[in-house]
């Protein structure tokens, strides 16, 4: 087991560095940075721990990060969970109720809003409270319809 560890600690530190070197290229710094928590203390060289963290501490975090500006979901804030928005040199802290459930796909779904309403315009800021608001409405859905985890969450009924 201490050896699937480490050779699984080896490989995500490799891919790790990969990425932050692709931070270099092709206009990097105009870019924005999406990523849960757990990956953006990764691209950031930062300690990971679920233990809650500051504002403070949340926006050194997303001054390290690659690119101009960055969201960071699943943040474990002293007051309860949020999602970090990181643009002008400044932190929007987003919260929301974490519900008793989890459901694979919901990043990619939060990412996907996220850009789609950037798409059609919509400020960073606005666009990542919407699309957090979305998510939560979604997950609330499929926790009170007993959907299984497994099966991810119930999309099309939310649309």
């Amino acid at each position: 087991k201490a050896q699937i560890e480490k050779s699984t600690a080896s490989s995500l530190e490799a891919a790790m560095k990969t990425l932050r070197a692709l931070g270099t290229y092709a206009g990097a710094e105009d870019a924005l940075t999406e990523a849960n928590y757990r990956k953006a203390c990764l691209l950031a060289g930062a300690e990971y721990s679920d233990a809650p963290v500051s504002p403070e501490a949340l926006f050194a975090l997303c001054s390290r990060l690659p690119g101009r500006e960055a969201v960071v979901t699943g943040a474990p804030l002293e007051g309860g969970p949020a999602n970090v928005v990181y643009s002008g040199g400044e932190v929007t802290i987003v919260p929301y109720e974490l519900l008793p459930a989890a459901y694979p796909g919901t990043g990619d779904l939060f990412a996907a809003r996220l850009t789609g309403r950037m798409l059609q315009g919509m400020p960073l800021e606005r666009a990542a409270r919407e699309a957090t608001q979305f998510l939560s409405a979604v997950i609330a859905r499929t926790l009170s319809a007993g959907t299984p985890s497994r099966e991810g969450v119930l999309l099309e009924r939310c649309l």
